[in-house]
């Protein structure tokens, strides 16, 4: 920003503002002109007086050339030099303060469209308004001493508003330098800048700081002591992990497990054959009482049943020396084969026994797998009340097969019902409009004869409307016998009639007023989810 300012010290401050000037003495109307005072009144009628003699206010010719060469020595030479003075020094100062506020007002113009600019453009602008105030006044005070040569004037300085633009204008040039400067030097003035930020961040944060570094240290000796705990524990585990593979090497023998099948084939009534341990107590054979190998003389069940209570036997250690110990996952795949009801509960017994055992803390097997296709087997280990024991820690999934894909998909609860279950959600379907008439009535005959008659004690259907009090109900229940009796028993090859869905829903309400009728209403609640 570049804007060479003169000051006009020179001329606000020259003697001749507050010099009186006169004319000279030594002529004869000196003395009246300076009783009248009026030596300035005098100079201006000067003028009218030079091209005839006829005076400018009672127009006779008074003025003699006496008169006027009286009048010119009055205002001799020292008078007509201070007058132009004035007048040469008037036009340079009107020149040189407009010149200068020119250029300021460019420049406030220029820094107030520069966003980046460096000056201060609102004192900036205030001293200019100031400067220009002064300025003025001085003119007006000029241009009353050309005409009252013989007043004294005073003009104001304006020497501190140059001086303070010039000191502002210095500052923005400084500033824009430094910035240079720092352009120039990115990289020295980054690492100037990180380090005098951290300076001040220390002195600014110094006591949180002293507070942090006391509390770090205890925190670090601490943090020692914990590390040197940590080693020596992960000493004392390597030795106690060396303690346990030598006693693993002593508990490695199948000689135990062999035991304890034989004493449950024996509880189980298989008395026939047993199993043997081998000479090196790592393996097993099956024989007869007698000694003799059974080959292949066992059945299907048999050889099912050993091979599950020795996989059961061995979920407890391991055929490893180093293994007993660690975490395992079991997988049972269909446990059950031709298995008689017995063996079936004795089997479900066990693996419910190894499911319960993933739910201790101290346990190293960590989760249960099973497959099975048998239906009785999946029931005797989901049953609801062994499922408490879980904590809700299990899920169940099937998997089917189409076009030779195997897709597998996960149920929040069992998905597998017993068939009176289902029988009940046919009922709970036909309520929504969801199933056939024909279905129906099988379904519900199904229901009441399974309920009624096996579990109920009643020996027939009919005898069911002896619990209706009204005649009319007693009527309705026979129709609904018959009617689901017709639809469940025989085939009419030449007659069809379909039924309506009036008739389904008011058998539909016979139905539930037998169990209600009966005694029976909480378990039709129960089986249709009635809260």
């Amino acid at each position: 920003m570049e804007c060479d300012l003169t000051d006009f010290d020179s001329i606000e401050n020259h003697s001749i503002w507050e010099q009186k000037i006169v004319g000279s003495g030594g002529v004869a109307i000196a003395d009246l002109i300076k009783k009248l005072s009026n030596e300035d009144w005098v100079a201006w009628g000067r003028e009218y007086i030079k091209e005839n003699s006829i005076c400018p206010f009672c127009q006779k010719e008074t003025i003699t050339e006496e008169f006027k060469k009286q009048l010119e020595l009055y205002f001799d030479t020292n008078y007509q030099e201070s007058t132009e003075t004035i007048k040469k020094m008037k036009e340079d100062y009107t020149n040189k303060t407009a010149e200068v506020l020119e250029r300021l007002d460019k420049i406030v113009e220029t820094e107030q469209k520069n966003q980046q600019t460096k000056l201060n453009t609102e004192i900036f602008k205030r001293i200019i308004e100031t400067l220009k105030s002064k300025i003025n006044g001085n003119q007006q005070k000029m241009h009353d001493k050309s005409k009252e040569m013989s007043r004294s004037f005073e003009l104001e300085s304006t020497k501190n508003e140059i001086k303070e633009i010039r000191d502002l204008i210095d500052t923005a040039n400084q500033q824009i330098a430094n910035h240079n400067e720092i352009i120039k030097d990115t990289k020295n003035q980054k690492k100037n800048c990180v380090e005098q930020t951290w300076k001040f961040l220390v002195n600014e944060f110094k006591s949180d700081i002293q507070e942090y570094n006391k509390k770090y240290c205890g925190l670090k000796k601490g943090i020692d002591n914990l590390d040197k705990e940590i080693r020596e524990n992960q000493e004392k585990i390597k030795k106690l992990e060396n303690e346990i593979r030598e006693l693993e090497k002593n508990m490695v023998s199948i000689k135990p497990i062999v035991n304890e099948i034989n004493t449950l084939l024996e509880g189980y009534g298989f008395t026939n054959f047993g199993l043997a341990c081998t000479e090196d107590e790592k393996s097993y054979r099956i024989q007869r009482e007698d000694g003799q190998l059974v080959g292949e003389t066992l059945s299907e069940g048999e050889v099912t049943f050993i091979t599950f209570l020795y996989y059961y036997h061995l979920t407890k250690g391991s055929l490893k020396e180093n293994d007993i110990s660690k975490n395992k996952v079991l997988v049972i795949d269909d446990p059950i084969s031709s298995l008689d009801s017995n063996i079936l509960f004795i089997v479900s017994v066990l693996v419910k026994d190894l499911m319960k055992e993933t739910t201790k803390e101290k346990t190293n097997i960590k989760q249960v797998i099973i497959l099975t296709h048998n239906t009785y087997f999946y029931k005797e280990i989901t049953l609801e009340h062994d499922l408490k024991h879980y904590k809700g820690k299990y899920s169940f999934w099937i998997i089917r097969k189409d076009n030779n894909i195997s897709k597998i998909k996960n149920y929040k609860e069992n998905p597998i019902k017993s068939s009176y279950e289902l029988l009940w959600q046919e009922v709970k379907k036909a309520k929504e409009n969801n199933i056939s008439w024909v279905s129906l009535q099988n379904v519900m005959r199904r229901i009441i004869e399974y309920y009624f008659r096996i579990l109920g004690g009643f020996e027939h259907n009919h005898n069911l409307s002896e619990c209706f009090k009204d005649i009319g109900e007693r009527k309705m229940c026979n129709s609904f016998i018959l009617w689901f009796n017709d639809g469940s028993h025989g085939i009419s090859d030449d007659l069809f009639v379909q039924s309506q869905d009036t008739s389904i829903e008011t058998y539909l309400k016979v139905f539930e007023k037998i169990f209600k009728e009966t005694g029976h209403e909480a378990h039709y609640k129960m089986m249709m989810g009635i809260k």
